[in-house]
């Protein structure tokens, strides 16, 4: 009579046995593949996250940057003709100062100016240099064939010996670009 009991008990850790297999290979084939799939999917939503982070603050900063623009458009306005002879001017100013070795401290262009029948760029500069190099600045800057006009300038002494400080206004006149604010006969 033990026999029928053990028989059972084996049919019974047989049951068992081939449930547990059972839900084993069930478990790999449809459990963890889905598993997998949530967690890939739990990344890729933490990646989007931050990637939406990140855009978010680059809109903060567009935003900043529209403003700054919108504030200050009529300075960024020159385009074209007007940028290219601001250009040249610059460019001019630079082949002055540079032989003579004077220090800039500072160069600010200010928004060009349109009159009836010409145009006018300016720009406001410091320099430092011993007092020679500052008169021969200013003789190669009388010397130039273009319309180029100082007028601002204001010396001062300047925290090292042998050095002044000079700022200038400076003032170059322009024709109107071809076809604008031009008189009629």
């Amino acid at each position: 009579m033990k026999y029928p009991k053990s028989a059972s008990r084996s049919k019974l850790l047989l049951c068992l046995l081939v449930g547990a297999t059972l839900a084993a290979f069930l478990g790999s084939l449809i459990v963890n593949p889905q598993l997998q799939r949530f967690r890939r999917r739990c990344r890729d939503l933490q990646q989007l996250q931050s990637r939406l982070a990140r855009m978010r603050a680059d809109l903060l900063i567009k935003d900043r940057i529209d403003a700054f623009y919108r504030r200050h458009a009529d300075m960024l306005a020159g385009t074209g003709p007007d940028q290219q002879e601001i250009s040249r001017f610059t460019s001019t100013l630079n082949e002055l100062y540079l032989p003579l070795d004077v220090k800039i401290r500072s160069v600010k262009i200010l928004p060009v100016v349109q009159e009836p029948f010409y145009r006018k760029l300016s720009l406001k500069m410091e320099i430092v240099a011993p007092a020679p190099r500052i008169l021969r600045f200013i003789a190669a800057l009388a010397a130039l064939p273009e319309p180029v006009k100082v007028e601002q300038c204001s010396i001062h002494a300047d925290e090292t010996p042998d050095s002044l400080q000079a700022a200038f206004l400076i003032t170059k006149i322009l024709a109107p670009p071809a076809g604008k604010n031009q008189v009629s006969p």
